[in-house]
């Protein structure tokens, strides 16, 4: 069966991570996989590396085409909508050339996959990554309802990484072609330091550290994370945090919280680092302070080398950390609640190393990279045998709902413009009312 996996960016985030344990994963004999990416300067992110090198020495070919994200910030829209016929014929034309008989969209933020794969008549799989009601940044043009139904309506399956994310859709209308699949990944493997708190972080071997591994951004809390810090060390101030990750919006805000609160000394911010699976392993805590995460992998990560977790009930955590039992979960957006947390930790060292030998067994028995796998190539082959309906009647409904969707995005861009307007407007004039008094 020939697959054509279409990635909404080309730099290593979790959703393309995901995308690359399928196609290492993926048995070749049964599958032929071809990695459809988009042009690099689409989406850039700072401190993430390109899968495209990594995706090639697997063997798989890629290829590159345009896409446009129908969510996130209101200045997409009319980029989305001006060229989106061109697009979607465009990767219509792949298919067809490369006889393609599955299309995968690895993430609900493009829908051009989707699109293609209806107007060619080949089945569409959905892997949905992402919680668009409770992300702060990801806001779609359509309403809720509208963006859950044609999920549906453009897939023959839906596949989501927890429960939480079925949840939402349910949400706003039945979802009979959704199944939750839990991600899973291969235990991460450290190296063999001496002293490695010395190496690592220049901190003796007694020294409790608590790590978090992620996007210096909102979505991760990192904020949250900072107060929380400040919280913790005034009651126990051996402690020293570590945050690994790039800059994702909040990395300037971040230092000047640091310095703020005078915890410069016990805070360290690593920036990128390619040395993860050594931090977690020399760390004594983990930590993620999210505000949505549908199933962060470095969760996972954490629980595989034995380190408790503590974490917000922000979506895919309440269903990988056991409360109490392999670390603890705290409200979203407390950073008491989550420093309590964390100090119960520190203050009961046999406590922590116990839940951090649970969450590894239960890692093990539940999110394996070997169980994952066996689960999605069951989804392909369903997906794949589904059959579309008669090209006429496809054609006529693919022209009706891309001109919806152009007409709904630059409608949604044109109001957003004018509320950003307006705004800047009573800004300016109550800048020059206080020069006036």
């Amino acid at each position: 069966m020939k697959i054509l996996f279409l990635s909404h960016s080309s730099f290593a985030g979790g959703a393309e991570r995901c995308l690359c344990m399928l196609l290492a994963g993926l048995p070749r004999e049964k599958y032929e996989s071809l990695a459809l990416l988009p042009p690099k300067g689409i989406l850039r992110r700072r401190g993430k590396g390109d899968i495209t090198k990594t995706i090639k020495n697997m063997g798989v070919r890629t290829k590159r085409a345009s896409l446009r994200w129908w969510v996130g910030d209101w200045t997409r829209y009319e980029p989305f909508a001006r060229g989106l016929d061109k697009r979607v014929r465009n990767i219509a034309r792949i298919i067809q050339r490369e006889q393609v008989q599955l299309v995968l969209s690895n993430s609900c933020v493009v829908v051009e996959g989707a699109l293609a794969a209806n107007r060619c008549g080949v089945p569409h799989l959905w892997y949905v990554h992402e919680m668009l009601a409770r992300d702060p940044v990801l806001n779609p043009f359509l309403p809720p309802e509208r963006f859950y139904t044609l999920l549906s309506t453009l897939s023959s399956k839906v596949v989501v990484v927890s429960r939480s994310v079925k949840a939402e859709i349910e949400q706003f209308g039945p979802a009979p072609k959704v199944e939750v699949l839990h991600t899973g990944i291969p235990a991460i493997v450290s190296s063999s330091f001496k002293d490695p708190k010395k190496k690592l972080f220049d901190y003796g071997a007694d020294t409790p550290v608590v790590t978090f591994v992620g996007l210096l951004s909102r979505r991760k809390g990192v904020l949250d994370l900072i107060d929380a810090a400040g919280l913790v060390l005034a009651d126990f101030p051996r402690a020293r945090f570590v945050l690994a990750g790039g800059d994702g919006g909040e990395a300037r805000q971040a230092s000047r919280r640091i310095e703020m609160l005078g915890i410069q000394h016990a805070v360290q911010l690593l920036g990128v680092r390619s040395d993860v699976p050594d931090i977690l392993a020399a760390s004594d805590v983990f930590v993620l302070p999210a505000l949505a995460d549908p199933l962060p992998l470095a969760v996972l990560e954490a629980m595989s080398v034995g380190l408790p977790v503590v974490a917000t009930r922000s979506g895919g955590c309440e269903e990988m950390v056991l409360d109490n039992e392999t670390g603890r979960l705290v409200p979203v957006a407390d950073p008491k609640a989550l420093a309590a947390a964390i100090l119960a930790m520190l203050k009961d060292p046999s406590r922590r190393e116990e839940m951090g030998s649970r969450g590894r067994q239960h890692f093990q028995t539940h999110f394996s990279r070997q169980r994952y796998l066996r689960g999605f190539q069951r989804i392909i082959d369903t997906a794949a045998a589904s059959t579309p309906g008669t090209t006429d009647d496809r054609g006529r409904k693919l022209e009706t709902l891309q001109n919806e969707l152009k007409q709904a995005a630059t409608k949604q861009a044109r109001q957003r413009r004018g509320e950003a307007s307006r705004t800047q407007r009573a800004i300016e004039i109550l800048r020059l009312l206080s020069m006036v008094r």
